[in-house]
């Protein structure tokens, strides 16, 4: 039985404890209440520090990776969305105890929430309707995370850190951050940095047997990271829509990106990769001709999401969009520094957990 349903008890216990103190005529210290403002700038008030956090709905896994960051999550994260994408669960090599009845699907209705007993539920914002309003109905406070740029890292970073009681182990992450970014920033700000290339980000898909290619909202991070990384995205004046738009080859032909990112969430992009390159269409494109296309990193997570792994995702752009001046990218020392340094893992761990899944194009 995990630790939580130990703590659980042991919190009854001690209110059974306190409530004969009382009875006997003593005097109970008066919980202090916790008030966030969320993603979506409401301010949500829990009665006190919550100890039992549920993380619910679709697109979980940046936002159980954001809560990994804090120690107290394996004391406080009592059940969350299975976060697999075909490699594993991270939270599994973080917190081995957290299996069963803990994990549920992402398509978990309010009820079965309730169930749980939460304090309070972090989900993504898109989910208000379908599944945030129904819990507030049923007395549930919702606290609502993005993560969907760096500076939307921060500020839930911040909330998570409230959710925690450790608001100094927030300021501790982002200070890394935003060291690590400014060094990079300054090295592509350099006067021989050249010019940025015309940048592509491309999502393979092949949802139902049907293989369409994508390019992400220009708000998204995806986009944002080329920005940071010193490219040009070629799509951004195109998007209309609010989610991923599809497009044919005749428009990739049109955008001639000299560079071209390729992401594919859930099938081996090496394959996806070889797959394109054995194509005569796409050998025509000039990206493929330079030796420029290159398929996005991945350990349990291919790193062009929002999630933590953002920053490394930002490094290795970088430094194929400008090896003449951007640091070299050497994820034998990259990967363990981050992996290390936010989660807390050890060399032994590092290698089999995450080295011994690194894929992608270095």
């Amino acid at each position: 039985m995990r630790r939580r349903v130990g703590t659980f008890l042991f919190t009854l216990l001690c209110s059974v404890v306190v409530t004969g103190f009382l009875a006997a005529g003593g005097q109970e210290e008066q919980a202090t209440e916790l008030s966030v403002v969320d993603a979506q700038g409401r301010t949500v008030t829990l009665p006190v520090m919550p100890e039992r956090i549920v993380v619910a709905g679709r697109g979980a896994i940046p936002l159980v990776d954001a809560a990994y960051l804090f120690p107290e999550a394996k004391e406080h994260l009592f059940s969350m969305v299975l976060c697999d994408q075909g490699m594993g669960t991270f939270a599994a090599a973080l917190d081995p105890d957290f299996i069963g009845e803990n994990i549920f699907d992402e398509t978990i209705g309010p009820e079965d929430v309730v169930a749980q007993r939460p304090d309070c539920v972090l989900m993504k914002s898109y989910m208000a309707e379908t599944l945030g309003n129904p819990l507030e109905q049923l007395g549930i406070p919702v606290v609502y995370l993005d993560l969907e740029s760096p500076e939307q890292f921060s500020r839930d970073v911040r909330i998570l850190g409230k959710l925690f009681g450790n608001p100094g182990r927030a300021e501790e992450v982002l200070t890394w951050y935003e060291d690590e970014t400014a060094a990079l920033a300054d090295a592509l700000s350099g006067p021989s940095a050249g010019e940025d290339p015309r940048v592509l980000f491309l999502y393979r898909s092949a949802k139902g047997g049907t293989v369409s290619f994508n390019v992400p909202p220009a708000g998204w991070l995806q986009g944002q990271l080329v920005l940071k990384a010193g490219g040009e995205p070629v799509w951004t004046a195109e998007m209309v829509g609010q989610g991923w738009m599809k497009v044919g080859l005749e428009q990739i032909a049109r955008w001639d990106p000299e560079v071209i990112f390729l992401t594919d969430y859930f099938n081996p992009l090496e394959e996806v990769k070889a797959d394109l390159l054995s194509d005569l269409a796409w050998k025509e494109f000039r990206s493929v001709r330079e030796g420029r296309l290159y398929a996005f990193p991945s350990d349990f997570y291919v790193w062009d999401q929002p999630d933590t792994r953002w920053l490394l995702a930002l490094k290795w752009m970088a430094s194929k969009l400008h090896p003449e001046v951007a640091p070299v990218f050497d994820p034998e020392a990259e990967v363990p520094d981050f992996f290390e340094t936010l989660y807390g893992m050890d060399g032994d761990s590092i290698e089999g957990e995450v080295m011994s899944r690194l894929k992608g194009d270095f």
